[in-house]
């Protein structure tokens, strides 16, 4: 049973949700700060020092009896509402900010990472045309033509291994 559970707790998706969810109290507190100690003021100001939080509709004032409170007054608090609808909009304009910049981040990466990657057909080309440069080549009779093609190969052999290594790397992480 506890085996069980500890599979279940330790998975990488319950604990990037766990993650998530303290960033985004967090980021919640950040806005929420925003909203009501820069924005709210402002607000105010426009409106000639109106405070959202302390509108409100009396249904029914209290009944006192001395100092006694007989019957508490009935309050339909809208400001609050209005505080928290404004709160709303601000995160979820925040968050569609922020996302839509991660986004455009990642999807420069993917192209930037789709116009570095070596597919198979780049290395069987690669592959290809040394061979075919080979076969139409003469065959070494002097020492000099013999030079030539040892200084060739290492550089051919290099550009072959970095595509394969390349093409490795790729389908190591590629995702389809």
């Amino acid at each position: 049973m506890f085996d069980d559970f500890k599979k279940f707790a330790f998975k990488g998706n319950i604990l990037s949700l766990a993650i998530g969810v303290v960033i985004g109290n967090s980021f919640n507190r950040v806005v929420s700060s925003v909203v009501s100690d820069i924005l709210m003021p402002f607000f105010g100001y426009l409106t000639a020092g109106i405070d959202l939080k302390t509108l409100r509709l009396v249904l029914h004032p209290a009944t006192l009896e001395g100092d006694k409170i007989i019957r508490p007054e009935l309050v339909i608090s809208y400001g609050d509402f209005l505080q928290n609808v404004i709160d709303f909009f601000i995160i979820a304009l925040s968050i569609y900010i922020v996302t839509k910049a991660i986004r455009k981040l990642s999807r420069k990466e993917q192209n930037q990472d789709q116009q570095d990657a070596v597919t198979e057909i780049d290395l069987l080309t690669d592959i290809k045309n040394i061979l075919e440069k080979e076969q139409t080549s003469s065959p070494a009779t002097s020492v000099d033509s013999l030079k030539t093609q040892k200084e060739d190969e290492p550089a051919q052999n290099v550009r072959i291994s970095k595509n394969a290594q390349k093409l490795r790397l790729d389908k190591k992480y590629r995702i389809h």
